[in-house]
C-alpha cells in the first residue's frame, strides 16, 4: 500500500488519497489531463516523461511532447516520434517524421523521409514494411492504409482497387461509383449493392444507407435489403438515426423509416438526439419525442447553440433586457430521454461540462450569484453547497457520475455536498479516478474513490417502498441528506398525489408566480397545497423548513381524506412553532402511515420547527402520507 497524505479540507476522508510525489509541471494536451489511473505525464521546464503513482520512471524525462492514446505513449523531441506501451516498453525507436495510432486495432501509421508503412503493435512487426511513396494515406475508420495507388488491410493484405470517387461507409464497407452510378461493396471487392442509384449516403456509421433515384429517396439497410420505398423527397439524418420526409407545399412531412408519420407540416428537423427531436418551424424550434408527443411548442428563438457532442437539447429564448434591449438566454434543457430537465426561466445562468464518450456530462444552475444545482444526464437534480459563480469554473465544474463527486472551484464534493478534497488548483477534465492537484506551486496525483451517496440506514426502508410504488420522483434519487428545495417538495408530493388519481382542475392552472412556472409548483398552488412568499415570488430553491413541510403535507392529507385525531405529538418547543403552523404540525403528527406517525419530531422531543427538511426525510413521510 503507497502512503498517501490526507486530503485538505476533509479528515482523513476514505473518498480521496494525495499522493506525496511532487511535480514541476504537468502535462495536458488538447483533449484531456493526461492522468491514468496508475501513471502520470510530468516533469519540468517543459521536459517531460512518464511516473508511477509512487514516482517511479516509467519512461524517462526527455520529450518535449508526450501523448496517451488507450494503452500507447507516442512521444516527440527533436529526434522525431516514438512509441512506448503503457508498462514503459519502447515500441518504435524516437526517430520517425510522424506517428499515428489506431490503439484500437493496435496499429501505427509510420512516416520516415518519405517512406510509409504499418507497424503491429501487438505483435511488435511490420506488417506493412517501410517503403517510398509519393502520396501515402490512412482510414482508421475504414481499416485500410493507401500507399501510392495501392490500398492494404491492417494485417497487411493487399485489397481489391477501389476505383475512383470511393468513400468510407463503415469499417467493412466502400460507396463506389461506376457509370455515373453508385453502389456499395466490401473491401474484397465483392458488390453488396449494384452501382445503380444516383446517390448513396452513410454517415455516423447508420444501418442504414440513404438512397437516391430519379430523385427520390429511400433507405436500403447494410446488404442491400430495402428498409423504405424509394418514394420519398429528401432525408434528415443524425446521430440517432434517419428520418425521410414528404414535401407538404413549403414544410415537411416527416416519416419514421418504417413509414409511421411522425411530425407534419413543419420547417425542418434540426436534430435527433435519443428520444428527443428538435424541430424547427415558422422559424421557432421546439421538441417532440420519436412517437411525434410534443414536448415543447415551436416558441423558442434558437435552437441547439452548444457543443452538439454534448447529449442535451439546449434551447433559447430572448427575453426583454432593461430599456429596449434584447438578451440572449438559455432558457430550457431537454434530456435524450425527451424529459425536461431544466424548465423554462429556471435560473438565471446554465453552464455545461463534459467528457467526449462518457456520461459525465452536467448542467449547471447558477441564481441569485451562486451554484443551485447540478443535473446530470439522466436528469437527476443534485442539490449542492450554495458555491459563490466567481468560484466555479467558467464551465461551472466537473461531475464524475460514477463516483458520485463534484468539483467547484478548489474543492470537491460529494453529491451531498461533503468537502473532500480542497487545493490551491484543480485539473479535473480527465474522467477518471485520478486527477491533478497543485499545493504550493506543485503538483500531486490524487486519486478519488466512489461515494455511494445512499440514504440513512433508517431511512432506506421507506425509500425503497416510494420508489416500488412509483412516488419518487427520478430528479430526486440523489443527495439525500442535503435540505429539500420549496419546488422539488412540490414535485415530490404531487407525484404521490398523482398516483391516487388526484390532479387540479385545468382550468384552474395559471402561473402565478415570476420566478417558477413548474407544473408542480403551478398545480400544487391551484389545490391549496403552497402559497408564495409575497411579491408573487415562490422561492422554489429555497429550502423548505419543517414546519412549512407540515402544512403541505397537512394540505395534502385533506385531499387524501385524511382526518385529524386528539392525540397530536407533544413537543418540547412547540412555543416555537409560527402560529400559521402549529394546526398543521398537531393535524400531521397525529396520523399515522406505515404504522408510524406521517412526520415526527428531530429527536429529544424537540420538531424544529425553523430547521431543513432533508430529501430522505421528505420522501419517508410523504410514502407515509401515501401508503396510510
Amino acid at each position: 500500500m503507497l502512503a498517501c497524505l490526507p486530503a485538505a479540507g476533509a479528515v482523513d476522508s476514505p473518498l480521496v488519497q494525495v499522493y506525496p510525489t511532487q511535480y514541476e509541471q504537468v502535462y495536458t494536451d488538447n483533449q484531456h489531463a493526461i492522468v491514468t489511473d496508475d501513471a502520470v505525464i510530468a516533469g519540468a521546464h517543459w521536459w517531460f516523461g512518464v511516473y508511477a503513482l509512487d514516482g517511479t520512471v516509467i519512461i524517462p524525462q526527455e520529450y518535449t511532447n508526450i501523448s496517451w492514446d488507450n494503452g500507447y505513449y507516442v512521444t516527440s523531441n527533436a529526434s522525431g516520434s516514438g512509441v512506448y506501451s503503457s508498462t514503459g516498453a519502447l515500441l518504435l525507436p524516437v526517430e520517425y517524421d510522424k506517428i499515428q495510432i489506431d490503439a484500437e486495432e493496435e496499429v501505427a501509421f509510420v512516416c520516415k523521409d518519405q517512406q510509409y508503412g504499418l507497424y503491429s503493435l501487438q505483435e511488435r512487426k511490420w506488417v506493412i514494411p517501410l517503403q517510398q511513396a509519393n502520396h501515402a494515406a490512412y482510414d482508421f475508420g475504414l481499416h485500410a492504409v493507401k500507399i501510392d495507388d495501392q490500398y492494404y488491410a491492417y494485417d497487411g493484405t493487399p485489397l481489391a482497387s477501389f476505383g475512383e470517387n470511393v468513400s468510407a461507409a463503415g469499417p467493412d464497407r466502400l460507396i463506389f461509383s461506376a457509370n455515373g452510378k453508385e453502389g456499395v461493396r466490401d473491401l474484397s471487392g465483392t458488390v453488396i449493392i449494384p452501382a445503380e442509384y444516383d446517390d448513396i449516403y452513410n454517415p455516423y456509421g447508420w444501418n442504414e444507407f440513404a438512397v437516391e433515384k430519379a430523385g427520390k429517396w429511400g433507405l436500403i439497410d447494410r446488404n442491400g435489403k430495402e428498409v423504405c420505398p424509394i418514394e420519398y423527397d429528401g432525408f434528415y439524418g443524425g446521430e440517432s438515426g434517419v428520418l425521410v420526409y414528404r414535401n407538404n407545399g413549403e414544410k415537411k412531412d416527416y416519416y419514421l423509416p418504417g413509414g409511421t408519420l411522425l411530425t407534419a407540416g413543419v420547417d425542418d428537423v434540426t436534430q435527433w438526439l435519443g428520444n428527443a427531436i428538435e424541430i424547427q418551424n415558422n422559424g421557432k424550434y421546439g421538441v417532440i419525442d420519436c412517437s411525434g408527443r410534443e414536448i415543447l411548442p415551436c416558441i423558442y428563438d434558437s435552437g441547439p447553440t452548444i457543443d452538439p457532442s454534448i447529449d442535451f437539447l439546449v434551447l433559447s429564448q430572448y427575453v426583454q433586457g432593461d430599456g429596449s434591449t434584447k438578451e440572449r438566454r438559455y432558457d430550457t434543457v431537454v434530456s435524450e430521454n425527451a424529459e425536461v430537465m431544466v424548465p423554462a426561466g429556471r435560473y438565471e445562468e446554465l453552464r455545461f461540462s463534459y467528457d467526449y464518450g462518457t456520461d459525465d456530462e452536467a448542467v449547471w444552475c447558477f441564481h441569485d450569484g451562486k451554484l443551485c444545482a447540478i443535473y446530470d444526464k439522466q436528469g437527476r437534480k443534485i442539490a449542492t453547497a450554495p458555491i459563490p459563480i466567481e468560484d466555479c469554473a467558467y464551465d461551472g465544474g466537473y461531475y464524475w457520475s460514477q463516483l458520485g463527486l463534484y468539483s467547484a472551484g478548489d474543492r470537491i464534493y460529494t453529491t451531498d455536498s461533503d468537502c473532500i478534497l480542497q487545493a490551491d488548483l484543480l485539473r479535473t477534465e480527465w474522467s477518471g479516478n485520478a486527477i491533478y492537484i497543485q499545493r504550493n506551486g506543485k503538483w500531486q496525483v490524487a486519486m478519488l474513490h466512489p461515494y455511494d451517496g445512499l440514504p440513512s440506514a433508517w431511512a432506506e426502508p421507506e425509500i425503497n417502498a416510494a420508489e416500488s410504488a412509483g412516488i419518487l420522483p427520478d430528479a430526486l434519487k440523489v443527495s439525500w441528506d442535503m435540505p429539500i428545495s420549496r419546488e422539488d417538495f412540490c414535485v415530490l408530493v404531487m407525484q404521490a398525489l398523482h398516483q391516487k388519481g388526484i390532479a387540479a382542475d385545468e382550468a384552474l392552472l395559471s402561473d402565478p408566480f415570476t420566478d417558477t412556472s413548474h407544473e408542480d409548483v403551478v398545480e400544487a398552488y391551484a389545490l391549496g397545497i403552497v402559497n408564495g412568499v409575497g411579491n408573487g415570488r415562490f422561492s422554489p430553491d429555497e429550502s423548505i423548513t419543517r414546519e412549512e413541510a407540515a402544512k403541505m403535507l397537512w394540505k395534502a392529507a385533506v385531499l387524501l381524506g385524511y382526518q385529524a385525531t386528539d392525540e397530536p405529538l407533544a413537543f418540547a418547543d412547540q412555543n416555537e412553532i409560527s402560529d400559521w403552523a402549529l394546526e398543521s404540525v398537531n393535524a400531521i403528527s397525529s396520523i399515522s402511515g406505515a404504522g408510524r406517525p406521517i412526520m415526527q419530531g428531530t429527536g429529544n422531543n424537540r420538531f424544529s420547527p425553523k430547521g431543513s427538511y432533508t430529501r430522505e426525510q421528505a420522501a419517508a413521510t410523504v410514502y407515509r402520507l401515501y401508503i396510510g
